[in-house]
């Protein structure tokens, strides 16, 4: 089995002075929520082989932060900059490309695509909101190189204003 975990960056400062909205930083609510989220993840035992994260600071300072909390259990981070602002279709290119004895991958990224893959592969949501988690499983799924010919199932989606229950 394989499992994929979306996770859309953190609140971010837009009264920052970023030079561009590539470098906005995590506001102080993202800040907060980021390791929350972190926390939750390794509450459940939840352990990633990779994770890939746009280039964009919000979502790196996101990554980094759970990454902090779930330490060993955060696995490798690759930076991605195809992932900034792309849709469901580069984040699937993104996926498919990744190595068979990843079981466990988590995408960081932006919207609308998060929200669009989260929904193209079954989850309903009206919207990923920010440092929103959605994970399914592929319980079929051999090679992530198949992903768009096989069945996801949503396991978990857990939002920082939504307390997670098992």
């Amino acid at each position: 089995m394989r499992s994929l975990s979306l996770i859309r960056h953190a609140k971010s400062d837009w009264s920052s002075g970023a030079a561009s909205d590539h470098e906005r930083p995590l506001n102080e609510r993202g800040r907060r929520d980021a390791p929350e989220m972190g926390r939750r993840l390794r509450d459940r035992g939840i352990a990633f082989d990779l994770m890939i994260s746009s280039d964009a600071c919000r979502a790196l300072e996101t990554s980094e932060a759970i990454r902090a909390e779930l330490g060993e259990a955060a696995g490798s981070l690759a930076i991605e900059p195809r992932l900034y602002l792309v849709g469901p279709i580069g984040m699937l290119e993104t996926i498919e490309a990744q190595a068979a004895e990843i079981r466990h991958l988590a995408l960081v990224g932006h919207n609308p695509g998060m929200t669009e893959l989260a929904q193209a592969l079954g989850a309903l949501l009206p919207n990923l909101p920010t440092c929103g988690i959605v994970t399914f499983d592929f319980s079929d799924l051999k090679d992530w190189s198949d992903i768009r010919q096989t069945r996801a199932q949503t396991i978990a989606v857990d939002l920082p204003k939504v307390k997670w229950k098992d």
